[in-house]
């Protein structure tokens, strides 16, 4: 997005690594502003706060990434509950996020909307019965979000992957080369913000040529 003459706004859990990230990318890119806030999206309170924190900033928004995500998993007859907190991050702060920024999009008549579902926003996985549930919640909040911004010029375009090459597969054994890549992912948003204003793209799969995966 910096190379594309966008300022950007990061946001994570871990400020060091944050600031350090800021650094990297303001020497490759010293014509744009990195701004960047440390949130645990887990928190519904530290979400609206920095809702409001970035509210105040000069700059209008003009794309948001929604792709915050925690992935644990539980089955239906589990005892371990970790509902709330799956619920929270895949899905709530997401939704907290849209309803503040969708009325600024819609009064300016423009502005992108990304959601990173998953493939479980269609399907289902046993083991994973938490997180299948708010991807399967995020994909009708992206659904809703493309009818409310029809016959306006505000899109909405979401991301449906099967196994992403991402530090959630560290430590794990996986062949992760085959895994669809994070360029895969950029090369893709690049082509929805360079198509014509009045194309919606709805969602884009992306799959792994590895069936196992």
């Amino acid at each position: 997005m910096l190379s594309k003459g966008y300022d950007v706004l990061l946001s994570s859990r871990n400020q060091a690594q944050l600031e350090s990230l800021k650094k990297e990318l303001e020497v490759k890119h010293p014509q744009q502003t990195v701004h960047v806030h440390a949130v645990n999206f887990s928190d519904a309170t530290q979400t609206i706060y920095y809702l409001e924190q970035i509210s105040k900033l000069s700059a209008k928004i003009d794309v948001v990434f929604n792709n915050v995500g925690l992935y644990l998993e539980d089955d239906l007859s589990e005892a371990k509950d970790v509902f709330d907190q799956v619920m929270q991050v895949n899905l709530k702060c997401h939704y907290l996020i849209t309803k503040r920024l969708l009325p600024e999009f819609l009064k300016q008549n423009k502005g992108y909307f990304f959601t990173i579902c998953s493939a479980l926003s269609k399907q289902v996985r046993i083991q994973a019965a938490s997180y299948s549930i708010a991807k399967h919640g995020l994909y009708a909040l992206h659904k809703l979000l493309v009818q409310q911004t029809k016959d306006t010029k505000v899109k909405a375009t979401a991301f449906l992957p099967g196994s992403m090459n991402t530090a959630s597969w560290e430590n794990i054994q996986a062949p992760r080369l085959e895994f669809i890549q994070p360029k895969d992912v950029i090369l893709a948003i690049e082509a929805c913000l360079s198509s014509s204003e009045y194309a919606q793209t709805d969602e884009i799969i992306l799959n792994s040529k590895n069936s196992q995966y």
